[in-house]
């Protein structure tokens, strides 16, 4: 926490005199050229032109600039000059709406729209934090914090940041709160920005000099990556399914051999949990060029979650999800903020015990007409987001988990009737030192020589603070040589993220890929060139960039050129809700 001692009390001085002032009543600050010179007043709201948008609902009402989605971090950069020591002001009101920390705040030193120093007004934790990016995805860097401060929504607050050789000082309704001694972020645009709230802005000015602005600065989506890598080519990342307003989350994908391909995700959502999860497939025919609305494939009184989905050796369609209530602890903790939270309250009451105990739990589902109907669901003692595997003998195996929090058990599931039933052949042991309450979201794979190789979501705890620690949570595998029935005991491989999933390539190479919840947030795909024994972490692929750690869940299906389609979910653009996105790839060989 930054100290609040000797916090200097100020007063907002009048328009043409407010800053840090010389004898003329004119702010001298450094120019380029290392000269001195005075700096002039430029009102950033003058000119509406100026300004370039990444994400949110913005619009002019009134005077003022209003960003009104409650979701992510939608920015706002005025593109007319660069600037380097600088007084910003700026006066905001904050919306009493979303769930998030309802944030307004200043940047200054853009060089691209994801690269700049942010001066964070929380008023949901009652803080301001500096921090800067200085690259897609992640690696913000916390330069200082003051909590404690009487930050409300609801009312105008005036922010101003003064940047003088280096120091930084912060100021709150006149009041300087926080004191940064250090702040170098060079000249760069500077913007608007919101965090999880609605926010309107007025009298956005500096006192500065300005310069021209950076001539390749451009909005850049935070999943853009590096097209050339060492092991792979990116062909392209998009949007395969927007549901506007609305959660997209834990995607699966499978190419049958017709050669169409399904992906199916649970879909319509208010929220990464909630009750109204349905799932959904969408179909392409056009290596996923193009994509087919929504379909519903399942729908029951409870939140539908983490869908999988495979085609079997005779043709059939066989996908897995499971049901949830975890909605209504989360309503409860909210109880009597009315909203979405007492419409998740009404539900609840609305599920009665026979309701409960019909669709509670872990499912699969079969279709033999490429999934225009399917069959009613089959009950099986695990789970995992992607499903089972079909195995070269014909069989189906499901690599699972049941009971996460006490009596956990990672199960492997068999059928030997196309998914009609499901019988349990094994268990798979953790190694001592891994609690198996650790263990989360597996999936499997058949190598080229009958080896079957299972990896693990595994969240590494600090014992000390004994909090999860993404920076330590490498998955887990575990090889089976007798078809599944016994196992290894699952030890670590350098792959860092989760969950896996893996898929054989035709050229006997096997792949998995893994979302990553710390910066740079993304998708990452590794390439095992020996049937799982070893994974080439040095060449490691990232398919895409990602804004913050919701995120992942990817999963491939190799095309008949011997590309690869990897979807996922997360943000496309700031302000926005999670949706189905896709990157098209090619491994080197």
């Amino acid at each position: 926490m930054a100290s609040m001692r000797g916090a200097v009390r100020c007063v907002i001085l009048p328009v043409m005199a407010w800053g840090m002032m010389g004898a003329t009543g004119r702010t001298a600050v450094v120019g380029a050229r290392g000269k001195s010179q005075d700096a002039g007043e430029i009102r950033l709201f003058h000119s509406r032109n100026s300004w370039a948008f990444d994400g949110g609902n913005w619009a002019w009402k009134d005077g003022a600039l209003v960003q009104g989605s409650v979701e992510g971090r939608p920015t706002a950069f005025y593109r007319d000059h660069a600037f380097g020591d600088m007084s910003l002001q700026v006066e905001f009101r904050v919306q009493p709406r979303g769930r998030g920390v309802r944030a307004a705040g200043m940047l200054f030193g853009s060089t691209s729209s994801t690269d700049a120093t942010f001066v964070h007004f929380d008023t949901r934790n009652r803080q301001v934090i500096v921090w800067q990016r200085r690259d897609v995805g992640g690696h913000h860097r916390e330069l200082g914090r003051a909590r404690g401060l009487p930050l409300n929504d609801s009312v105008w607050h005036i922010g101003r940041v003064d940047l003088f050789s280096g120091r930084l000082r912060v100021y709150l309704d006149g009041r300087v709160v926080l004191r940064v001694p250090d702040v170098r972020p060079g000249p760069g645009l500077v913007g608007l920005y919101t965090s999880q709230g609605g926010v309107a802005f007025r009298e956005f000015r500096i006192r500065s000099v300005p310069v021209p602005p950076p001539e390749n600065w451009r909005i850049r989506r935070a999943w853009q990556v590096e097209k050339e890598q060492k092991a792979a080519e990116i062909l392209w990342t998009r949007v395969l399914c927007k549901e506007p307003g609305r959660y997209i989350g834990w995607p699966t994908i499978c190419r049958t051999r017709g050669g169409e391909l399904l992906a199916i995700f649970s879909g319509d959502r208010d929220a990464h949990v909630c009750p109204w999860g349905k799932v959904q497939l969408v179909r392409s025919k056009d290596n996923g060029e193009t994509w087919s609305e929504p379909e519903i494939v399942c729908n029951t009184p409870l939140d539908d979650r983490d869908a999988g989905i495979i085609q079997t050796g005779t043709g059939t369609l066989v996908m897995a999800w499971f049901t949830s209530l975890a909605f209504e602890e989360t309503a409860k903790a909210h109880a009597g903020q009315g909203g979405v939270w007492g419409q998740w309250l009404q539900h609840a009451m609305k599920l009665t015990p026979d309701l409960r105990e019909r669709w509670l739990g872990y499912w699969t589902r079969r279709s033999e007409d490429n999934g225009r109907t399917w069959e009613p669901p089959v009950r099986t003692r695990g789970s995992a987001p992607h499903g089972p595997i079909a195995l070269s003998d014909g069989r189906l195996l499901y690599v699972g988990r049941r009971n996460p929090h006490r009596g956990t058990e990672l199960t492997v599931e068999e059928s030997i009737d196309d998914g009609r039933s499901w019988n349990q052949i094994a268990s798979i042991k953790t190694a001592p030192g891994d609690p198996i309450t650790a263990f989360h979201e597996p999936h499997a794979v058949e190598a080229a020589d009958g080896t079957i190789i299972a990896q693990f979501r595994f969240h590494f705890t600090d014992p000390r603070t004994h909090r999860m620690d993404n920076s330590k949570s490498y998955l887990r595998q575990a090889e089976s040589r007798d078809g599944g029935r016994t196992w290894t005991v699952a030890h670590q491989v350098p792959l860092l993220g989760y969950p896996p999933h893996l898929i054989r390539l035709r050229n006997g190479w096997l792949v998995s890929v893994y979302g990553r919840r710390l910066a740079p947030y993304g998708e990452y795909a590794c390439i095992s060139h020996d049937g799982g024994t070893t994974w080439d972490v040095e060449n490691e692929i990232k398919l895409a960039g990602a804004e913050n750690g919701d995120l992942g869940y990817p999963a491939s299906a190799e095309l008949a050129d011997g590309s690869i389609l990897t979807v996922y979910y997360q943000i496309d653009r700031p302000g926005e809700k999670t949706c189905l996105m896709g990157t098209l790839w090619r491994p080197r060989q």
